[in-house]
């Protein structure tokens, strides 16, 4: 199903916003998640786990490349403390997130541009409680590339798109919790969704609250490849004299006269395989700071994070 996308309303009313959109583009934008079955190949996914398992065979490498987490959130319960280690720009993080942004520029309409890339390794007992994300996650994917659960199938994943939670999830975490996943199973309004291996689900970060439940079983291999939305995105409208989103530099990877860097690209680093906090990214880490204290003092994200108020949609 292909879908005619025009502006609503300001100096490009009437315009062609993008062209058309795919339902894919369509169910992100309208239902704040979509689910690709079967996108990433298994000589893909295999690549990329013969990277991770020759890490894991190493514990040099493991301890140089992963963190043994306390918690991936705050508050989680006691008995899942250090049930997963995880990695900021690992080495199969960095490859897939390239992957996976060139082929959904084939396969999803809005424009995008990669943040950065997270790997984790879940153990028994894991548990992810519920959250939302920051304005880098604005397009999240999230993907299994291996588990092993004592049922059998994969760890599902829950998403609550029920409203726009952007202006209240990452204040009060436990109103979050006590709303969505601290809700009774029978009486959850979240969505459960299970990924087998070479699934992907596409999500809003920042705008849909997501968790999974206690694991059982005895590992789940995850990765997460952040974007956001530079074609449509009103992130850039979040700005003053002293704190600018785009700026004119050719010190970046894919830079090209006429297409200004970000605040948001690569989070704030120089290039996608750098660390966080790398003294060589010091002054785009210093522009990415002051921009996100711009950010968290804005009341009203909902009007500039994933908000495409201003598209007409129409079945063509």
């Amino acid at each position: 199903m292909q879908y005619e996308v025009k502006y609503r309303d300001g100096p490009n009313y009437g315009k062609d916003a993008t062209g058309t959109f795919n339902q894919h583009t369509v169910d992100f934008i309208q239902n704040r998640f979509c689910v690709y079955r079967n996108f990433i190949p298994k000589e893909v996914i295999d690549i990329h786990m013969d990277v991770w398992k020759t890490i894991e065979a190493s514990q040099d490498m493991t301890d140089a490349v992963f963190d043994a987490e306390v918690e991936p959130i705050p508050n989680s319960p006691s008995s899942s403390k250090y049930t997963s280690k995880g990695g900021h720009t690992t080495p199969m993080g960095v490859s897939m997130h390239r992957w996976i942004h060139k082929k959904l520029a084939n396969e999803f309409d809005l424009r995008l541009e990669a943040t950065y890339s997270f790997t984790r390794k879940y153990d028994r007992g894991a548990y992810l409680k519920a959250h939302c994300d920051r304005p880098s996650c604005e397009v999240s994917a999230t993907i299994c590339t291996g588990y092993a659960s004592d049922d059998g199938e994969p760890w599902t994943i829950w998403v609550d798109n029920t409203r726009n939670w952007v202006d209240e999830g990452q204040g009060d975490q436990e109103k979050i919790f006590n709303e969505t996943q601290g809700v009774p199973m029978r009486k959850r309004k979240g969505i459960p969704i299970k990924l087998e291996v070479g699934d992907l689900l596409l999500y809003q970060g920042p705008n849909v609250i997501h968790w999974r439940d206690h694991f059982l079983g005895n590992y789940s291999y995850h990765m997460f490849l952040h974007f956001f939305a530079r074609s449509v995105s009103k992130l850039d409208r979040i700005t003053n004299e002293d704190h600018e989103f785009y700026w004119e530099t050719e010190k970046y990877e894919g830079s090209t006269v006429g297409n200004p860097r970000s605040v948001l690209m690569y989070d704030g680093r120089d290039n996608p395989y750098r660390q966080k906090n790398d003294p060589a990214d010091r002054e785009n880490e210093l522009r990415f700071s002051k921009w996100m204290e711009l950010y968290e003092k804005c009341p009203n994200k909902s009007s500039y994070v994933n908000n495409y108020d201003d598209l007409e949609i129409n079945k063509k």
